[in-house]
């Protein structure tokens, strides 16, 4: 059951909490089973408070997905893939870009599982923490952009015309 405050918790018949996804003070949060057969449990704004994460997921559920639109994001394990590169939210709290198995850049985030990445409506694309702090940023506020994995496996935030306003510094 969701209690009021945001908290997931598994009770006895008796009351006794047996146990807790440690949520609290998120009032609104809500339960959802996805479609790929995860749990996850979203504040009121939609970032991920919890996830199962039982299976690689990507929020939205899309395996071939190779775009991140704005307000969409990549909850841990989950990634896109085009050809041989994959950008993959690690369970570490790492943001990473992978060509042939080799990772060639990373958000350096390392050291907070549960962290996942949004493309936020302002453009930006960040790595949050499970409790909604911005670990890592790509600065493009205000461009109306998204995320795209391009064909030749090097990422970039395209804004409304196409134009590229932003890659990371190193894709060797």
């Amino acid at each position: 059951m969701v209690g009021r405050s945001g908290n997931l918790a598994v009770e006895s018949r008796s009351g006794r909490a047996l146990w807790s996804s440690h949520t609290s003070g998120s009032p609104g949060a809500r339960l959802a089973l996805q479609s790929d057969g995860n749990v996850v449990l979203r504040a009121r704004s939609h970032r991920a408070l919890f996830a199962t994460g039982s299976v690689s997921y990507s929020y939205p559920a899309d395996p071939t997905a190779t775009t991140l639109d704005r307000d969409l994001g990549l909850l841990p394990r989950a990634a896109l893939r085009r050809g041989g590169s994959r950008l993959v939210m690690r369970p570490n709290g790492n943001l990473a870009l992978y060509r042939h198995g080799t990772a060639v850049w990373s958000t350096k985030t390392v050291g907070h599982p549960g962290a996942y990445a949004h493309m936020r409506k302002d453009g930006r694309l960040v790595v949050s923490d499970p409790h909604g702090k911005t670990l890592w940023s790509s600065r493009t506020h205000g461009k109306l952009a998204k995320l795209a994995l391009r064909s030749d496996g090097t990422l970039e935030i395209a804004g409304r015309t196409r134009q590229t306003v932003w890659t990371p510094k190193r894709q060797s």
